[in-house]
């Protein structure tokens, strides 16, 4: 599985921290600031009227996430955009492997829906229509699962591995590259679930490792 990270570039320790802390610093603002307690995305709220709901908090915020680590890690560390998982040769299997997911997905959810008698539609198709329905695709497609895979799973993840190998064997190396970035995954939700979601309690606990769950299994696919 570690042949993906064969030729990568490997980043200082600096632009690793400085990274960390520009993903942060905008998390903060994005959560803090563009996505208000309670109202995802309520500050661009007139983007939002203007476009119907295509464009959101969420792609917006995710963009901003994305351009200021790209910055960093592309800009100030040198790195090739080869080096952070943008590789165009794997743009159709990611496609596949994505539209694979979403039909099972589907698929178990039509199969309960079989043994339930009130099936409706979502509120967002009755209430909003079909345009903000797909901004809400297009705000987790563009904006959230790009910059999250961007920093989590193609940069930090081989980049731990690599910082491993030297210390390590390759099995080893791998199980502390996938627990230390998804480790940072999970953390990086923290914000959110604090100013936006109100989440307290034993229910941090067990959201981090849902969410650290959550991060192996993307990992595994992105392997």
């Amino acid at each position: 599985m570690t042949r993906r990270f064969e030729g990568i570039r490997g980043a200082s320790w600096l632009v690793l921290a400085l990274t960390a802390v520009a993903y942060t610093g905008a998390i903060l603002f994005v959560n803090g600031v563009l996505f208000q307690p309670g109202q995802t995305g309520a500050a661009l709220h007139w983007v939002y009227d203007a476009t119907g709901g295509l464009v959101n908090g969420t792609l917006v915020g995710g963009l901003c996430l994305l351009g200021v680590s790209t910055f960093i890690i592309v800009g100030l560390g040198r790195l090739r955009a080869s080096d952070i998982g943008w590789r165009m040769r794997d743009v159709g299997s990611g496609l596949l492997v994505a539209l694979a997911l979403w039909v099972v997905i589907q698929g178990v959810q039509a199969l309960l829906l079989v043994f339930r008698s009130d099936f409706t539609l979502h509120e967002a198709w009755k209430q909003c229509g079909p345009t903000v329905v797909l901004g809400g695709v297009l705000g987790q497609l563009l904006g959230n699962a790009l910059a999250e895979e961007t920093v989590f799973r193609g940069f930090f993840l081989p980049q731990f591995y690599l910082r491993a190998t030297g210390v390590s064997r390759r099995g080893t190396a791998l199980t502390i590259a996938l627990l230390g970035s998804q480790l940072l995954f999970a953390l990086s939700h923290l914000p959110n679930r604090f100013f936006v979601m109100g989440t307290t309690g034993l229910d941090i606990l067990w959201d981090q490792l849902g969410l650290m769950t959550a991060g192996l299994f993307f990992s595994a696919v992105y392997l």
